[in-house]
């Protein structure tokens, strides 16, 4: 993605203000500021005396910025734009190949890149044609070899650069990737570091030392590996270039052999990597999920390792190992919403452990051969290390999510008691004694996919001892109780089947039996529009806000909807109607959506459904985590508000009563029917 966008920028004509706009652009996009990015691409391409240079810059700026963002389709459109000229066609067939890739099309990835490779050659850029290449090694699960060779091919008739120095980098860590090929790529980092150290290009020597560094690591070579670490830092900070630094001080702690030593190498990695984390996307290759690999490991095995190193008695290490994952769960909130103010708390915010008295907040942290669970009772912090590694663990609640949405068995049961004895049953001593009877839990992982209120003790479901909340980090925004004398209810839904969905037949009755609850302003149906939703939200102070509509929340944000009757009303543009009243004095209080989904086993969509209060500007959700039979939804509504309205009542013990009001009914007593429904965020 990066050479596309210095590609965009070295394509700019002489016209001074459009210039200026796709610079402003590209580091818009560098920044990571991939909405604001989108919209000056966009003014670019809506000016009508853009020169055809000029537009092309713009496709192609666009189409990868999009490319970043999810939204597949439109990105799709936008770099098939930019390939029609021929100063960006190779470029856009880089990226046209990453998203083929993304969707399982690997032969018209193929296709694609080859083609970039190609044009790209033909037109006398060695460089580019190298980098589609190694784009295909990455992308393409089978034959990097081939690819790779011709990527070292290309790269021997590129001119010497800071480009042809990453290039030979990538190029090393696609060899690395074949686990028989690393002398060649020990071979591709030499020759990055010694064209660096020529060039004069520190931070280009930083990436090559630092991974050969990585390479040597990974054949227990530990002495060359710490030379090429220290190297690679040295190289860095004499760049100022951070994006690289935290690597290398991640790789250092690794390395280390003193704790002492490990620990403050870890902090630093850490401290960098909070700086720069927004703009690490610009410099991703395409089709490298930069989050995962290069962003939630440092923060995780930092954690990891000041578990390991806790000392009973000293709460120290609990504290900041949680406040560690606190941070990577912010940079992944942003990282799914592709905007780095999502996880920006409110001033008022307060860690959650101390917001109300017999609350448990339990935090797990899944690692690679245990799981730990850090618990907050009052002031006190305890930790429980649970032998069942991170694959076993993910197995069974991947299992448990199947099985639960099987209505006409109770196979789901075996996994129910074993996903209670790993997360609940050694703390039940505890939460008894100190009279607990709401659990918050911060999940982690897989654990977001599933509802916690369905695991069972062999009596009886975690519901019916404890209202269970889910939160996506320890602090919550300006949490207090709904102010029920002010409490003033938008109600939106659609019964008809549109667009392809099926009827919700109970939408109606639904919407009816809640408008006596609170009063209400109803859009049913045809009523129900993107645009009569932003007039009722501009217009009026609504604190509770009610949406029974199909809606899906997915792995990739931009693609998640609600089903309007005109059409799909996406989360940005949900976000945005909501936030309309954030600042009032009664924000929304509550945003629930009744008739939601995800996919099953998609960590990405669950997280994506735990931070739509969030990034809403809401200070509570309630969402279903599966579509539900809308009768049973219907029935649980109506005895959710009916609780909520009783004053001294959270909304938590509001939901666990309507739940138990399901689980005493035997045609709703299996928990496909109540447990799909999930309030997250402020539960008071």
């Amino acid at each position: 993605m990066r050479t596309a966008l210095i590609l965009a920028a070295a394509l700019l004509a002489a016209a001074p203000t459009r210039a200026a706009t796709l610079q402003q652009a590209e580091a818009q996009a560098r920044q990571g500021f991939l909405t604001r990015a989108a919209e000056e691409y966009r003014a670019v391409l809506a000016d009508p005396s853009v020169s055809d240079r000029e537009r092309a810059a713009a496709h192609l700026g666009l189409g990868n910025t999009l490319l970043r963002t999810g939204a597949r389709a439109e990105a799709r459109q936008t770099l098939d734009a930019a390939a029609r000229f021929a100063d960006t066609r190779a470029a856009a067939l880089i990226g046209l190949g990453v998203l083929e890739g993304a969707e399982g099309r690997t032969g018209d990835a193929r296709i694609r890149f080859t083609t970039a490779m190609d044009t790209a050659a033909a037109a006398g850029q060695p460089l580019t044609a190298a980098q589609a290449a190694i784009n295909a090694a990455r992308t393409l699960s089978d034959g990097a070899r081939p690819w790779l060779e011709r990527a070292s091919s290309h790269l021997d008739k590129a001119p010497d650069g800071p480009g042809a120095v990453l290039a030979r980098v990538a190029l090393g860590r696609g060899w690395a990737r074949l686990p028989d090929s690393l002398p060649a790529a020990r071979a591709a980092y030499a020759h990055a570091a010694a064209l660096a150290e020529r060039l004069g290009d520190r931070r280009g020597e930083s990436f090559a030392w630092g991974y050969m560094g990585q390479l040597y690591e990974h054949t227990g070579q530990r002495a060359e590996a710490q030379e090429l670490t220290r190297r690679a830092i040295a190289a860095a900070v004499a760049a100022d270039a951070p994006d690289s630094l935290y690597l290398w001080h991640w790789q250092a702690g690794r390395l280390a052999t003193g704790e002492a030593e490990a620990a403050a190498a870890f902090e630093r990695a850490v401290t960098v990597l909070d700086g720069v984390r927004a703009d690490l996307t610009a410099d991703a290759p395409g089709g490298e999920d930069v989050f995962r690999d290069r962003v939630e490991p440092v923060y995780r095995g930092y954690a990891d390792r000041l578990l390991r190193t806790a000392r009973p008695g000293d709460p120290a290490p609990l504290i900041r190992a949680r406040a560690v994952m606190e941070q990577m769960k912010a940079a992944e909130l942003e990282d799914y919403f592709k905007d780095d103010c999502v996880a920006a708390l409110d001033s008022r915010s307060r860690p959650i452990d101390r917001v109300a008295e017999r609350t448990a907040a339990l935090y797990p942290i899944l690692l690679p051969d245990r799981l730990e669970m850090l618990v907050s009772i009052g002031d006190g912090i305890r930790r429980v290390t649970v032998p069942v590694n991170r694959r076993t663990l993910t197995n069974a609640v991947d299992d448990f999510r199947r099985l639960l949405e099987k209505r006409s068995t109770h196979q789901y049961m075996d996994r129910a008691r074993e996903l209670y004895g790993w997360l609940i049953r050694p703390l039940e001593a505890d939460l008894a004694a100190a009279g607990i009877d709401t659990l918050v839990i911060v999940p982690d992982g897989p654990l977001r996919t599933i509802p916690l209120a369905a695991l069972h003790d062999g009596t009886g479901f975690l519901a019916a001892r404890y209202a269970v909340t889910v939160a996506p980090g320890l602090t919550l925004t300006d949490p207090r109780p709904l102010a029920r004398d002010r409490a003033g209810m938008l109600l939106a839904g659609v019964s008809d089947g549109v667009q392809g969905y099926a009827p919700l037949p109970h939408v109606e009755e639904e919407t009816e039996r809640l408008s006596r609850l609170f009063p209400a302003r109803v859009l049913l149906n045809g009523d129900f529009t993107a645009a009569r939703l932003a007039g009722e939200l501009r217009r009026t102070p609504y604190n509770l806000v009610h949406i029974a509509s199909h809606g899906e929340v997915r792995g990739e944000h931009a693609q998640s909807f609600l089903l309007t009757h005109d059409g799909r009303l996406t989360l940005d543009r949900l976000e945005a109607l909501v936030r309309l009243g954030r600042f009032r004095p009664d924000p929304v209080e509550l945003l629930v959506l009744s008739a939601c989904q995800t996919a099953a086993g998609d960590e990405r969509a669950a997280l994506g459904l735990a931070g739509v209060a969030i990034k809403a500007g809401a200070r509570s959700a309630l969402a279903s985590l599966w579509s539900v039979s809308d009768e049973a939804s219907a029935q649980l509504m109506e005895d959710f508000y009916a609780h909520l309205r009783t004053e001294g009542l959270s909304k938590a013990e509001a939901l666990r009563r309507a739940q138990a009001a399901l689980i005493a009914n035997p045609r709703y007593r299996h928990p496909f029917y109540w447990s799909a429904f999930v309030l997250i965020g402020n539960w008071l």
